[in-house]
């Protein structure tokens, strides 16, 4: 069972959706980790979870974007978030992302000044909450969905951009996918669109397959409309001038002009 992106370019190098288990997105802000978080909870016909911990995620935003059958919950640390994570699994929903790992703070570091950590606490519970949530995860069929941000180790001689907890999540994730941005553009002071490349970087059961640009909206994330059309444009739609052309056997239909008329036409 995999559970579709609601980008179908992405699901296509993924082959055919996310794989059941605990998929980690990471990527610098602004990126759209969360936003393609919300549109893989969008595509699910069952409950979703939202457990934010960085308590800056927008409930009318998330409401907005997957509708109102969202769970929604903010932790105080981060063993309360996997027993939140845990109990939605088994109480039957499918989807539940966990918005960041940067932010499970364990509860031993919760009292403590600024700048005090407990060595190693925070990549323990990180290893062994996912863990666990990736296997109750795959015996119930849902998934589980990690966002991280992007670290770089300035003592390597070569530094790479990795997620926060790489050397984790490399091991107990079943997929793992990177955002990155590639290009913005404005309208009038206000931005319209961010260019994004998505790279699968793991995926069980198969070698990572490339990566597919994909559009970020401004105030609503990924249009699955949109990258449809993108998707249909690649594929069987025929351009003429600013029309798009469809036929087979049994249609023959033009739609358009341009591409706000054309996305319309398949949306509605």
């Amino acid at each position: 069972m995999r559970h579709k992106t609601g980008i179908p370019l992405l699901d296509n190098i993924l082959g055919g959706g996310i794989p059941v288990g605990l998929c980690e997105i990471y990527g610098p802000d602004g990126s759209g980790k969360t936003c393609l978080a919300l549109s893989i909870m969008r595509e699910s016909t069952t409950p979703v979870g939202f457990i934010n911990m960085e308590h800056r995620a927008d409930p009318i935003f998330i409401n907005k974007i997957c509708g109102s059958s969202v769970l929604y919950s903010s932790p105080k640390n981060g063993e309360a978030a996997i027993e939140a994570c845990f109990s939605m699994l088994n109480n039957g929903v499918k989807v539940v992302c966990i918005d960041t790992t940067d932010a499970l703070v364990p509860m031993a570091e919760q009292n403590m000044l600024i700048g005090h950590r407990v060595p190693l606490a925070q990549k323990r519970l990180v290893f062994h909450g996912g863990s666990k949530l990736c296997e109750i995860a795959k015996k119930k069929k849902g998934l589980v969905i990690l966002t991280s941000q992007i670290r770089v180790n300035p003592s390597e001689r070569s530094p790479k951009e990795r997620s926060s907890f790489h050397k984790i999540t490399g091991k107990v994730a079943t997929s793992i996918i990177r955002l990155e941005k590639m290009s913005s553009v404005s309208e009038y002071g206000t931005k319209k669109y961010t260019k994004i490349k998505a790279t699968v970087e793991k995926l069980r059961g198969y070698p990572p397959s490339g990566s597919e640009d994909v559009y970020l909206w401004a105030g609503k994330g990924f249009d699955k409309f949109f990258e449809l059309f993108r998707g249909l444009e690649r594929s069987v739609f025929t351009r003429y001038g600013n029309y798009w052309r469809f036929k087979n056997d049994l249609f023959d239909v033009n739609i358009g002009p341009g591409y706000d008329n054309a996305v319309s036409a398949i949306r509605d």
